[in-house]
């Protein structure tokens, strides 16, 4: 026998926590939601409380009382708001990675191989006078099929990670961004001296910083250490498997990658942190376009340049 108590009528509605709640716990938390402005209710059960949020709340509502309880040091219950957090954009993250990795095939087609390697490497000497958009194109050209499928099967990882941290448009925005600073930045270290640079390892090690800087900036100080030791041990894990000594890849590019990755991560993290679900839903789609826009029009650069 339960009883409702008047609160809200919500027609479609989840538990935002699978067992009961004792009255203070369930009305402080009704509080919380009602303050940032999520939709819910209470139902009074024999054995206690239950809040209700609708389906498509339910995330951004369970991220609130998380915050909240760790800000309140109750640790142990904001980790099991998190326990069972659905994977939410799988599929399209995979169908987003497949139609990304069918294009840079493209680039091995013997007809325009030289073309693309002449027009969108990372020539360290043009990118300084003024070539930035080969800061872009490079993430796209690989040396052999064997550099391409270990990136895009190591790197495909962390871009599904990270995107389920930030939403679509933003991680995929910021993998790009740091790939194009990690180049950017290694193209400024080297000046003149005839470095080229090729691959997207640039960007998977900037979003391996990336997803480091967003969970430390979630977890706050307490999970900044245990971050940090994941970041070393993922980095030496991805340098074990993409090869160290091998003469396609990059050390440099990799930790300037990484470092841009924790710096724009981490403006991701705190910018998602203040903006509301609302702000959040219109962020991500004007990021997802200007990714596209900033990749094709890169590649427009380059077509141009070599006219």
């Amino acid at each position: 026998m339960t009883k409702d108590t008047p609160h809200q009528e919500i027609s479609l509605s989840v538990p935002i926590f699978t067992g009961n709640l004792d009255r203070q716990r369930a009305f402080t938390w009704s509080l919380v939601l009602s303050a940032i402005g999520i939709q819910h209710k209470l139902k009074h059960l024999d054995d206690g409380w239950m809040i209700l949020v609708p389906e498509d709340k339910l995330d951004e509502a369970r991220r609130q009382i998380r915050l909240f309880e760790l800000e309140n040091r109750d640790t142990d219950l904001a980790s099991k708001l998190t326990q069972k957090k659905p994977i939410r954009y799988l599929r399209q993250s995979l169908w987003t990675l497949l139609f990304i990795s069918a294009l840079m095939s493209v680039t091995f087609r013997y007809e325009i191989r030289d073309l693309v390697l002449r027009i969108g490497s990372a020539d360290s000497g043009k990118i300084v006078d003024g070539q930035w958009w080969r800061a872009v194109t490079a993430l796209f050209l690989h040396a052999d099929p064997s550099h391409f499928l270990s990136n895009m099967a190591i790197g495909g990882f962390i871009v599904i990670w990270l995107i389920e941290e930030l939403g679509p448009g933003m991680g995929w925005f910021v993998i790009l961004l740091s790939g194009f600073l990690g180049n950017f930045l290694t193209a400024l270290f080297h000046g003149h001296d005839g470095h080229l640079s090729i691959g997207a390892s640039t960007s998977i090690f900037g979003g391996l910083g990336a997803l480091v800087a967003v969970r430390a900036v979630t977890h706050g100080k307490k999970g900044l250490m245990k971050e940090a030791l994941r970041a070393v041990a993922a980095g030496i894990a991805l340098l074990a498997m993409l090869g160290s000594g091998q003469d396609h890849v990059d050390i440099g590019a990799h930790f300037f990658g990484f470092v841009s990755g924790l710096l724009v991560g981490a403006i991701a993290g705190i910018s998602r942190e203040h903006l509301s679900e609302k702000g959040l839903g219109y962020t991500d789609k004007i990021l997802a376009g200007l990714t596209i826009f900033s990749t094709v029009g890169a590649w427009i650069m380059a077509i141009l340049q070599d006219k």
